[in-house]
């Protein structure tokens, strides 16, 4: 008798822990559909957020290698022709780069204990919500600058 009441009390144990984890496991997923965002494009990109790139990469070639005006339009002719292609580009790249990033987060998250896979998914949100808003895009995830990393030997933005 006593066998049989620690084999009740463990097989109802193992239910609650088990019904516990797929709350946690729908709840978990149903936050992730959620925050999917559908406006995905080169626009939403953290590094293609600025407006005037093109304006500002060309004034930097004007002021620094003083061009002629027929040097001009041709750079902003090569300037806008690149951006096309940077947002092409992006659109072929984008779903294999968020691929990668949804395995990771998947992988992490399945060596998780329900507690930890909870305030990993808080920890995310909070970091969501603490990048400036210009930084912010449908990655929902990262802390990317806008102009990407510095480059030596660049012109200067603006001449002082």
């Amino acid at each position: 008798m006593v066998g049989l009441a620690m084999n009740s009390t463990l097989k109802a144990g193992l239910i609650l822990v088990t019904i516990f984890a797929m709350g946690v496991m729908v709840g978990v997923a149903g936050i992730r559909i959620s925050r999917e965002s559908p406006n995905r494009g080169p626009g939403n990109d953290p590094y293609r957020q600025d407006p005037e790139v093109v304006d500002r990469i060309q004034k930097r070639l004007v002021e620094h290698y003083d061009l002629s005006l027929d040097q001009q339009k041709a750079v902003r002719e090569i300037l806008e022709q690149a951006q096309k292609k940077y947002d092409n580009f992006f659109f072929e790249t984008r779903p294999t780069f968020d691929q990668i990033r949804h395995e990771q987060r998947d992988a992490i998250r399945e060596i998780m204990t329900p507690e930890q896979l909870v305030k990993f998914e808080a920890w995310i949100e909070q970091r969501r919500r603490d990048r400036p808003a210009g930084e912010r895009g449908p990655r929902g995830d990262g802390d990317r600058r806008l102009r990407g990393p510095p480059s030596e030997g660049r012109p200067p933005l603006e001449n002082k």
